[in-house]
C-alpha cells in the first residue's frame, strides 16, 4: 500500500513505508546513478554516487541508505551533485588499473558506463597504479584486484544470498582488498563456486573464465530457461553467441531461488565431451558404421519386433532417465507401453518413486501434499533427515544457511552426511547405518508420549511406538539420549518446523513414510501442505514418478530387447544392469559403457538443445527453452519417437501442441485432503 508522498526533483511521488529514497526513485522511474547498489542486497552507501540533497538537511545523503518520509523534498539531479559524482568517478578510475581496452568487461562495465554518462574523457588525479595480484586459482572464475572498486557487492552476495560468507576484505584505505577466508586462494577457500559474486560484480574484477573476451552482452542473445542439474529447477538465463552457450546466469527475478545457482548448474553443465554422436550408427560384423536415419530406425524397429515375437511383450522395454523432459517421458511411454505393448521404466528415479508411494499411502492417494521450497525460508526449525543437500541440491543448502544466518531458524542434522551444513547446526545426530528408521521413530515417540505433537495423531500410534523408548533407540542407533531429546524438544518448541528428507530416508517407501510421519506429528501445515519436503535426485523425478508410477529400472532389466533414451545423462549402473540384453539400442549424445555394446546408436540432443517441461521437486512446472540449435542431422526427441512409433505401428498425433496438452493432463495435480493424513509407525525393531 502506498502510504507516503514526497517531492523529488519538483515532482510529487509516492512511496511505501520503509522505502529508502532510492527505492522511491526506482518505483517512480527516477534514475539515480549507483555502483554498489543492486536489488536484493543490503545497501551500504559505499560508492557515494547516489548522493542527493534533502531540503532542510545538513550535507548530502546517500539515497540508498536514507529512509524516505512523508513531506520530504529531495533533489537528485543538480549541477553540484553531478560535479561531485564526476569527481568520485575520477577518483575510482585513478585508484587502480581501469584501462578499459584490456578489460574483459569493456562494453558491459557499470563503471565504464558511468564514465561515459558523466563525460569523463580524462582523469584529473594522478594514477596510483598499485601492484595488486590476480587470483586465477579457481577453475571457474578469476578475481582481478586491479579492476575492483570495493563496492562489496560480492561480499554481500556471498553472505546474504549464498549464505557462505567466504568473501571479506583485508587491510584499510587504499590498500583494502577483497579476500577469500582471510587471504586464502579462491580454490583453497570455503567458496562453493556458486558464481553469484561473479554475476553481480559491476566491473571486470570478477569474471567467468569460459566466456571471457567472447562477446559483449550486446553481441549475445539471452534466453530464459530452467537449469536441469537437479530437481530444484532454478531459473536461468543462457548467454548465447554463434550457436554456443557462453555462460549461464541466474535469473534474479524468478522464484524459487531468485538468481541463486550452484557450480553444477552455472559452470559444470557447460563441460561437454568433444566426441559426440552426430550420425546414427548400426553394428555390422562387430563394428559400428554410420548409416542414415531411416536405416537406423528400420534396424531398431526390426530388432524390437523380433524380440517381441520370440519373447512376448515382456521381452521388449524402453528406458528413460529422470533427467528427461515430461514430453519425452510421455511419448516414450506411449510408444512402448501404450501402443507397442512392451515395458517402460525410469532409471535413477527410485527416490522420487519412494516419495510418491509414501505420500499416496499416508494421504489416501494424494501425492502433492508437500509445500514449495519457499517453506524453507519461512521455517524456524529445519530438520534434515538422511539427506546431503550441499551435495545433491546445493541451492537448497544455501537457502538453509540463509534461513539460519539471516532468518534465525535452527538447524538439526539427523542421519546426514551433510558436513558442509554441520557448522550451522545446533544438533548433529549420526546414527549407525541402517538404524535411521529406529531413530526417527524414537523422535516420533517422544513427541507423542510427551503430548508435544501439534499434528493430528491417531489413538493407536502411541501403542504402536511403545518399544521405541530413548534407551532402546540409543542402543540401536548409538545416538546419545540427550541429543535425541534435544532434537525432539526443538521440533516441539518450533512454530514452523520443517522436515527435509532424502538420501537414506528415500531408499524405501517405508523410510520416506516414517520421515513424513514425523513431520505430520511435529508441525502445523505449511501453505496447506505437510511440513516436509523430499529431496529426491533426478531433475524431472516428480514427473517421471507420476507418468511411470513405480515402474523403474527393474521393469526393463529382464527384457531381451531394450531401447535406452539416455540423452546427455550419466550412465550410472545401466551398463551393468543391461549386461545380458540380446538387442540393445541407445539414444545418446556421447559414448559410454552402454554404447560400446549397442547394436544401434541414435544421436541425441543435449540439454541446451532441448525444449519442453519439467516438474521440479516442489511439483511446480518449469519451462525448458531451447538455448541453441542442435547440430545438423541430430533430431529432436519427438521426431525420433514419432518415427520409431510409426514403424512399430503406433497411430497417434505427435504434434507438439497436442503432446503438451496430454502431458499437462497426465501431470494434473488434484487437491489433497490432509484431514486423512495421520502419522503411522513402520516397525524397524
Amino acid at each position: 500500500m502506498e502510504d507516503m508522498t514526497l517531492t523529488i526533483d519538483g515532482k510529487e511521488v509516492r512511496g511505501r513505508r520503509g522505502d529508502t529514497i532510492l527505492a522511491v526513485c526506482e518505483r517512480n522511474g527516477i534514475d539515480v546513478p549507483t555502483l554498489c547498489h543492486t536489488k536484493g542486497l543490503t545497501d551500504i552507501g559505499a560508492c557515494r554516487l547516489c548522493v542527493v540533497e534533502i531540503q532542510g538537511a545538513r550535507g548530502l545523503n546517500t539515497a540508498c541508505t536514507t529512509p524516505a518520509s512523508t513531506g520530504m523534498v529531495v533533489f537528485t539531479d543538480t549541477p553540484a551533485l553531478n560535479a561531485l559524482r564526476k569527481s568520485t568517478l575520477e577518483l575510482l578510475f585513478a585508484e587502480r588499473n581501469h584501462f578499459c581496452m584490456f578489460c574483459e568487461r569493456s562494453g558491459d562495465c557499470e563503471l565504464q558506463a558511468l564514465g561515459y554518462r558523466f563525460g569523463i574523457d580524462a582523469v584529473r588525479y594522478a594514477y596510483m597504479n598499485p601492484k595488486v595480484e590476480v587470483d586465477s586459482s579457481s577453475p571457474y572464475f578469476i578475481l582481478d584486484h586491479n579492476r575492483c572498486v570495493l563496492c562489496r557487492r560480492c561480499v554481500r552476495a556471498c553472505a546474504e544470498l549464498a549464505g557462505v560468507s567466504a568473501l571479506g576484505y583485508r587491510q584499510r584505505g587504499a590498500a583494502t582488498r577483497i579476500t577469500f577466508d582471510m587471504d586464502a586462494a579462491a580454490a583453497a577457500s570455503t567458496c562453493e563456486a556458486c558464481g553469484t559474486c561473479v554475476q553481480l560484480c559491476p566491473t571486470g574484477a570478477l569474471f567467468d573464465r569460459r566466456s571471457a573476451y567472447k562477446g559483449r552482452l550486446a553481441d549475445c542473445q539471452t534466453v530464459r530457461s530452467t537449469c536441469q542439474a537437479c530437481s530444484v529447477g532454478c531459473k536461468i538465463k543462457g548467454v548465447v553467441r554463434a550457436r554456443t552457450v557462453l555462460r549461464v546466469d541466474g535469473d534474479f527475478e524468478s522464484p524459487p531461488t531468485y538468481g541463486l545457482l550452484c557450480a553444477k548448474g552455472r559452470y559444470e553443465a557447460l563441460n561437454v565431451a568433444e566426441n559426440r554422436y552426430l550420425r546414427p550408427l548400426v553394428r555390422r560384423d562387430g563394428a559400428l558404421v554410420e548409416v542414415d536415419w531411416n536405416e537406423a530406425l528400420d534396424v531398431l524397429a526390426q530388432g524390437l519386433r523380433a524380440a517381441k515375437a520370440t519373447h512376448g511383450a515382456a521381452g521388449v522395454a524402453a528406458l528413460a532417465t529422470a533427467n528427461a523432459t515430461s514430453e519425452q517421458l510421455y511419448l516414450l511411454d506411449w510408444v512402448f507401453r501404450g501402443s507397442f505393448g512392451g515395458r517402460f521404466g525410469i532409471a535413477g528415479n527410485e527416490e522420487a518413486a519412494a516419495r510418491r508411494a509414501a505420500l499416496r499411502r499416508l494421504t489416501g492417494g494424494g501425492t502433492e501434499a508437500e509445500p514449495s521450497f519457499d517453506a524453507i525460508r519461512q521455517a524456524d526449525y529445519i530438520l534434515v533427515l538422511g539427506a546431503d543437500p550441499a551435495s545433491t541440491h546445493p541451492v537448497i543448502a544455501s537457502i538453509i544457511r540463509r534461513a539460519v544466518t539471516r532468518g534465525n531458524a535452527r538447524l538439526a542434522l539427523v542421519g546426514s552426511q551433510a558436513d558442509a551444513l554441520a557448522p550451522y547446526a545446533s544438533a548433529v545426530l549420526a546414527p549407525k547405518p541402517g538404524s535411521e528408521g529406529v531413530l526417527v521413530n524414537g523422535l516420533l515417540k517422544i513427541l507423542v508420549s510427551e503430548g508435544a505433537a501439534k499434528g493430528k495423531v491417531s489413538p493407536g500410534l502411541a501403542s504402536a511406538l511403545y518399544r521405541y523408548t530413548p534407551g532402546v533407540v540409543h542402543g540401536a542407533s548409538g545416538v546419545p539420549i540427550a541429543d535425541l531429546l534435544q532434537v525432539a524438544h526443538g521440533l516441539a518448541a518450533a512454530d514452523r518446523p520443517l522436515v527435509l528428507y532424502g538420501g537414506t530416508m528415500l531408499s524405501s517407501a517405508d523410510l520416506a513414510m516414517t520421515a513424513i510421519s514425523l513431520a505430520l506429528a511435529a508441525g502445523r501445515t505449511v501453505q496447506g501442505k505437510i511440513p516436509a519436503i523430499g529431496l529426491a535426485r533426478g531433475s524431472n523425478g516428480v514427473a517421471a514418478a507420476r507418468l511411470a508410477g513405480a515402474r523403474g529400472l527393474y521393469d526393463a532389466a529382464a527384457a531381451q530387447a531394450v531401447f535406452v533414451s539416455l540423452g546427455d545423462a550419466p550412465v550410472g549402473n545401466l551398463a551393468e544392469w543391461l549386461e545380458g540384453v540380446e538387442f540393445l539400442a541407445v539414444h545418446a549424445a556421447y559414448p559410454s559403457a552402454l554404447t560400446e555394446r549397442a547394436q544401434v546408436i541414435l544421436p541425441a540432443r543435449t540439454w541446451p538443445e532441448r525444449q519442453g517441461t519439467f516438474m521440479a521437486g516442489d511439483r511446480s512446472a518449469r519451462q525448458v527453452t531451447q538455448l541453441v540449435a542442435a547440430p545438423e542431422g541430430v533430431r529432436s526427441d519427438a521426431e525420433v519417437f514419432a518415427a520409431l512409433g510409426t514403424r512399430l505401428g503406433a497411430r497417434a498425433s505427435f504434434r507438439e501442441a497436442e503432446v503438451a496438452a496430454k502431458v499437462a493432463s497426465a501431470l494434473e495435480m488434484p487437491p489433497v485432503n490432509l484431514d486423512r493424513a495421520t502419522p503411522v509407525c513402520v516397525d524397524y525393531l
